[in-house]
């Protein structure tokens, strides 16, 4: 009884909000009530249909959701890898694991998730943790769990998945409210709105217990007040509320997760367009991110290793004194390893070959570890006690074809610290002459590793941030520099890239559950929906030119696409591994997504406005029975 009243208590949020909005701020404002009921009820269904744990990583985020609901606010950093939590706190983590593996034995979970069966009989939840991830929505989703504790763990996942509904519709909404803003007394401005349900995907992940949920409701909130502030529209566009808000969103989604940070520069494109006007509030505006930027720096911005993933975000990984040279690679008690994955273009090309890792190393009381390893286990190992003295260290192995990945890993186990210089990752011929005669010669091989030397470094977040702020901002940092460090290798990879996009468009518009390979639509409905989509920004591009859409909106439109999409593709820059890419983290701009079609179908429609509508809402059930039939029907199956 507890759970089905909360379930009707959180459906019900959506009507009433939209009365408590019609009379607050008008029916323009509020706007149909239709698309928000029918893409509900849709969602609620593909929710209910879709078997529990079968969403995205949804066991995962169940973990962390638990984990703070039983052990409080802050719980879930104490269990992260590199501390040590409370036993109070192992044990209710323990505790929490059992739990949910239990629950997705007893739901037949392998069924659905192949890759997951091994880590179920062993007792571990698949995929990858997600306590690293920022809290804010696994923290609210944890208060609005807590009268529930005595229910099943399925029945509070339950609860989570009609929050994501709840949640989504508020995008649909601002997709909505976005069409009414841009163009006001058009019959077809709820044509976005329509679009936004005609997107499978978006309406079956509406129902996952997933921080996603939260972060596209921010992201869209985000989008609507930008756009309303470019075309300053009503009170929420003066300056000082509008920039308030801005603050508040960015703080918000940035607590959320890290699909919110490519919002950031549509931002600054927005205060551009805005400002551009006004010579003297520009250049208040720059002065204002220079002295916020300086003021980042002196607050605490260490200078930390580049290219290289560190275990932990304590301390900078890289000192001064090297061997012959002024830089490099540290490994302390608290900074205990860093790792790097060579880009998967030459990951690709060492695959069936011998390779060699050297390092010079030194150091006190501690154990070094070198290692070489692959998607398919280690290639090489070797274990040296450091002395003060300067050591060269050497491991060979065989890099199996096709790796999936190839990374190198440097490790220091006990108290003492040790100094790292000259690390090489290198393809190694044993029948080369001189071989073997000195290993600290260079031979004339390509070194695959970048920044050996310590020599280069990146800006860290300030320490006095939280710890997953502090990791939401240092991983948009490695993203950026990789891009600008190793161009080389980004432009070798443009096939990956496209295949990486091409992933992600077709699961944008249609795929279910979380397994590898993803279903997806037919490739002949892809390219269809791919054609229709080039269609769609031509004609807006066409409406832009020709002046029957404002340019300030238009530019923030523009760059809300390019950022989220250009994020999405390029997670890891150059890509290291095979990698699935979802079309679910191109949500956070799908208002922008949803007006541009809309606009540029309009622009290219040849009948009536009448007309146009009807085959927007015909397009709603024919795309959504379409994927149950050759998506949703075939996963369950």
């Amino acid at each position: 009884m507890a759970l089905a009243v909360a379930l009707v208590v959180l459906l019900a949020l959506v009507p009433a909000a939209w009365v408590a909005l019609k009379r607050w701020a008008g029916r323009r404002a509020a706007g149909p009530l239709w698309p928000l009921l029918l893409f509900a009820v849709l969602a609620l269904a593909y929710a209910l249909v879709v078997p529990p744990w079968q969403t995205p990583d949804e066991p995962q985020h169940m973990v962390h959701v638990e984990v703070v609901r039983r052990g409080g606010f802050g719980a879930a950093e104490q269990l992260l890898p590199f501390k040590t939590p409370p036993p109070g706190v192992a044990r209710m983590n323990a505790d929490v694991q059992r739990q949910i593996v239990a629950s997705m034995r007893a739901t037949n979970a392998g069924k659905w998730l192949p890759g997951g069966i091994a880590g179920l009989r062993a007792g571990a939840v698949p995929g990858p943790t997600e306590l690293n991830h920022p809290p804010l929505y696994y923290d609210v989703a944890a208060v609005l769990l807590r009268p529930f504790g005595s229910l099943p763990v399925v029945g509070r996942l339950a609860i989570l998945r009609v929050l994501g509904v709840v949640l989504a519709t508020a995008v649909v909404w601002c997709c909505g409210a976005a069409g009414r803003l841009l163009f006001p007394g058009k019959r077809w401005a709820e044509a976005s709105a329509a679009i936004a349900l005609a997107v499978p995907t978006f309406v079956v992940f509406a129902g996952a217990v997933n921080n996603d949920a939260l972060a596209q409701f921010l992201a869209a909130l985000l989008v609507l007040l930008l756009l309303a502030g470019v075309v300053d529209a009503g009170r929420i566009a003066r300056p000082l509320p509008w920039f308030g808000l801005i603050v508040v969103l960015l703080v918000l989604g940035v607590l959320t997760k890290r699909t919110f940070v490519p919002l950031v520069p549509v931002v600054l494109v927005a205060i551009a367009v805005r400002v551009r006007p006004h010579p003297r509030a520009m250049l208040a505006a720059l002065a204002a991110v220079e002295a916020v930027v300086g003021l980042v720096l002196v607050t605490g911005a260490d200078a930390r290793l580049a290219s290289w993933h560190r275990a932990t975000m304590t301390g900078t990984s890289r000192c001064a004194g090297g061997h012959g040279d002024e830089w490099a690679i540290c490994l302390t008690p608290s900074s205990y390893q860093v790792s790097q994955k060579v880009p998967l273009v030459d990951a690709d090309e060492l695959g069936g070959e011998t390779v060699r890792a050297a390092v010079w190393m030194r150091g006190n009381s501690s154990t070094f570890a070198l290692d070489v390893n692959t998607d398919h286990g280690p290639v090489a190992h070797a274990e040296e006690q450091p002395t003060a003295e300067w050591r060269y260290v050497v491991v060979t192995g065989h890099v199996p074809v096709k790796p999936g990945y190839l990374g190198l890993a440097l490790t220091k186990q006990g108290p003492g610290t040790v100094v790292v210089d000259d690390v090489k990752l290198s393809p190694f011929d044993p029948n080369q002459p001189g071989a073997y005669t000195d290993p600290s010669v260079d031979l004339p091989a390509p070194n695959f590793i970048t920044n050996g030397s310590g020599e280069s470094a990146v800006l860290s977040a300030p320490t006095a941030l939280p710890g997953p702020i502090r990791r939401v901002v240092d991983g948009a940092v490695d993203s950026v520099d990789g891009l600008v460090r190793q161009p080389g290798a980004v432009v070798d990879s443009a096939g990956i890239l496209t295949r990486r996009a091409a992933q992600g468009f077709g699961s944008f518009w249609g795929t279910v559950g979380w397994q590898v390979p993803m279903p997806l639509f037919p490739v002949a409905i892809q390219w269809a929906l791919a054609v229709l989509v080039a269609a769609g920004v031509a004609g807006f591009v066409a409406l832009v030119l020709r002046r029957g859409f404002p340019l300030a909106p238009a530019a923030v439109l523009a760059s809300a696409i390019v950022c989220v999409g250009a994020a999405a593709v390029l997670q890891t820059v150059p890509p290291t591994e095979v990698e699935a890419i979802s079309g679910r983290y191109l949500f956070p701009a799908l208002v922008a997504f949803t007006v541009v079609l809309a606009a540029g179908w309009r622009h290219l429609w040849p009948a009536t406005t009448d007309a146009f509508r009807l085959v927007l809402r015909l397009s709603i059930p024919a795309i959504q029975l379409l994927f149950i039939a050759l998506v949703l029907v075939p996963f369950l199956s």
